[in-house]
């Protein structure tokens, strides 16, 4: 029975262990918090210059969509901190809690001593004067008081340290409680702004859809936009050796139908002659867009090397991997990219984060192929 109400002691002690957070972790997210701020305010003035310029609506979407993601990013940041900062809150009531427990055991400990000391200096020069005591026992008693003396200091310099110690957690505690509010005003603001920018998108893409000459130039710019993606594809093959590999040997041949999907969703737009998946203009889908949740871990779906990993106008940002042999994937309206150029990566490798969709292509010797067909089912 002891062993077993040990057992649930040490399980209900795991569930409710407040996560141990370092100065270093809060140090770590200000700086990424710092860094994102960064990158926001240069979209905020680049989506101002274009404004301004009024140079391609194309453009100016897709400044607002970058500011959007940049300010959910925040906002998961901020989040992440605040809950950071709580824990560390917690663990310093803790900590403050079981210092004042010992700072009190520890004055009750020197009271009793300070009552021994007095005791003993006020009975030992009697007991000295009065007594029929040898002299190796008085000097046994002397001994035991100097002892009892050095005890006392020591434990007076212990309480020194904790009454140090629960001083500095009291400060940190109340510098925490500070921060947590500052950054849950600047939450708030955020998500407000976010909100703003919904709307803004909104207004934007119901012009596009509902004005003729607003939808011709958007079809224009997809259209330059899908041209110079097949452009730099084209350039890529120019580069490329000629094929080693027998017919059916490549890894993608040798998946065909097995390969993993890039990111789990619901297809909006297949390949071929479609609706734009946000500005609702026909297009020639050189692939597929996937629906996904904001946010979620998109996958290569083959090993190969980051030949492309940056914003590319019609597409947000965008990831392109060389399979070799001619074979080419593109992952792009990323609200994130995790790989560099150069970079190799394995197949099921996080890439990036998605959007609110997928866009993904599979090109065979610069040529689209419908990816469904690559696909496993």
């Amino acid at each position: 029975m002891k062993k077993f109400i040990l057992l649930w002691s040490f399980f209900f002690s795991l569930i409710f262990a407040q996560e141990e957070i370092t100065a270093e972790d809060i140090e770590k997210n200000k700086q990424e918090l710092s860094e994102i701020r960064k990158k926001l305010k240069a979209v905020e003035e680049r989506l101002e210059n274009l404004k301004k310029e009024e140079k391609g609506i194309l453009k100016m979407i897709e400044a607002i969509e970058e500011k959007t993601n940049l300010t959910k990013k925040l906002i998961n940041q901020l989040n992440t901190t605040i809950k950071n900062y709580e824990n560390l809150i917690t663990n310093l009531e803790n900590d403050i809690k079981i210092t004042e427990k010992k700072i009190e055991e520890k004055e009750k400990d020197i009271d009793k001593l300070v009552i021994l000391l007095y005791k003993i200096k006020t009975r030992l020069p009697l007991e000295i004067y009065f007594s029929n005591k040898s002299l190796p026992e008085v000097y046994s008693k002397l001994i035991n008081l100097n002892y009892i003396a050095k005890e006392n200091q020591s434990q007076i310099y212990e309480l020194s340290l904790l009454k140090t110690k629960l001083e500095k957690d009291r400060r940190q505690l109340v510098l925490a409680c500070e921060e947590v509010k500052t950054l849950k005003e600047e939450k708030e603001m955020e998500e407000k702004r976010l909100k703003e920018r919904k709307e803004e998108q909104k207004r934007i893409l119901r012009k596009i859809q509902t004005e003729k000459s607003e939808q011709e130039k958007i079809q224009q710019e997809l259209k330059d936009a899908e041209k110079r993606l097949a452009s730099l594809i084209a350039e890529l093959e120019r580069k490329r050796a000629r094929r080693k590999l027998p017919p059916g040997a490549h890894y993608l041949e040798k998946e065909k139908n097995f390969l993993p999907w890039p990111v789990r969703g619901k297809i909006i737009s297949y390949f071929g002659s479609q609706s734009h998946p946000k500005y609702q203009t026909k297009i020639k889908n050189q692939g597929i867009d996937i629906q996904t949740e904001f946010g979620a871990k998109v996958i290569a779906i083959a090993p190969g090397r980051v030949v492309y990993a940056d914003r590319f106008r019609g597409y947000g940002n965008m990831v392109i991997i060389d399979h070799a042999e001619g074979y080419y994937t593109v992952y792009s309206n990323l609200s994130e990219i995790a790989v560099s150029v150069n970079q190799e990566v394995k197949a099921k490798e996080v890439i990036g984060l998605a959007g609110e969709y997928l866009h993904f292509e599979l090109r065979k010797e610069g040529q689209p192929v419908n990816p469904l067909e690559w696909l496993a089912p």
